[in-house]
Formats: C-alpha cells, structure tokens, sequence
C-alpha cells in the first residue's frame, strides 16, 4: 500500500500544473525528454497521458518502462520530478473519464481514433522544492540574500516514497 500523507503532499504539489515534461530512456539515443498535457494524479499515485500508440515515446517505454516526469510551477514556487513506472493502456473507460475537448488537437476523430492509447505512469518516488510564498516575499528574501551576502533560502526540499 502506497504512502497515503505522501501521495496528499504530492497531489497538492501539482495542483495547477498543466504542463509537464516527460523522459524516457532510448537505447541508440539516450535520455529524449517532450512536453505532455498534465490532467491529474490519481489517488494511488497513478497519472495518465493520452498518447498515439504507435509513438516513439511508447516503443520507448516498451523497451525500458523508467520514465521521469518533471513539473515546474512557477506560479506557486514549487518545482517536482517524479520516478515512475510507465505501460501502454487501452482502458476505454479511463478514456472516456479523462477525454476532453482540448485531446481533439491531436485526435481529431476523438475517442474513436484507433491510435487514441493511454500511458499510465504508476509514480514510486518524487523530489520537490517547494518555495509556496508570494513572488513580494520572494523578492524580498532575494534582495536580502544579495544585501547580507548569505545563501538564499529557497524553501523545503524533500523526497517522497510511495
């Protein structure tokens, strides 16, 4: 059973995140990192994407299913990268749950297009750097770093096991 206060920490880490930025290993090539549409995190710990099935990232995954997920929201200070493990899903009614409209930019045909798949990031761990206060604060404790000559204090750094 995963670590429920962690999983809460965590899901009110990415609440506001839209955008995130997904890696996965490739053998000839290395480390090949692209932006994906963020919907939410599920309460065990699970995040999907909607994804072609014939993609790159999937032959990716099914040659070495690690894949990181990093996130920087800088409207709340906080920035995150998770572990996670990765597998093509078809669940229908996953789809039909997180479709919409905003999916029909890259599937035109929607829920019927035949390549329309699903990844399904099952998260084992996250770091976190989490500055929450106000940009004025901030600021504030930049300037102040400047002016004293100490390091600045950027706010709570942690792991997270699931």
């Amino acid at each position: 059973m995963k670590n429920q206060e962690h999983l809460k920490k965590l899901k009110d880490l990415l609440k506001g995140s839209r955008i995130c930025m997904m890696s996965t290993y490739n053998k000839g090539k290395g480390i090949h990192t692209r932006p994906m549409a963020y919907q939410e995190m599920e309460d065990d710990g699970t995040i999907y994407f909607f994804t072609n099935e014939y993609s790159s990232k999937i032959d990716e995954i099914s040659e070495n299913n690690e894949i990181n997920i990093s996130f920087s929201n800088t409207d709340k200070n906080n920035y995150v990268v998770l572990k996670a493990d990765a597998s093509l899903s078809k669940d229908r009614v996953k789809m039909e749950e997180l479709f919409n409209p905003m999916i029909k930019v890259w599937f035109p045909e929607g829920l019927e297009d035949p390549k329309l798949s699903l990844i399904k990031a099952d998260i084992k761990s996250a770091e976190y750097w989490d500055s929450t206060s106000s940009k004025m604060v901030f600021l504030f404790n930049a300037a102040k770093s400047l002016i004293t000559g100490e390091p600045y204090d950027e706010g709570e750094h942690g792991n997270l096991e699931l």
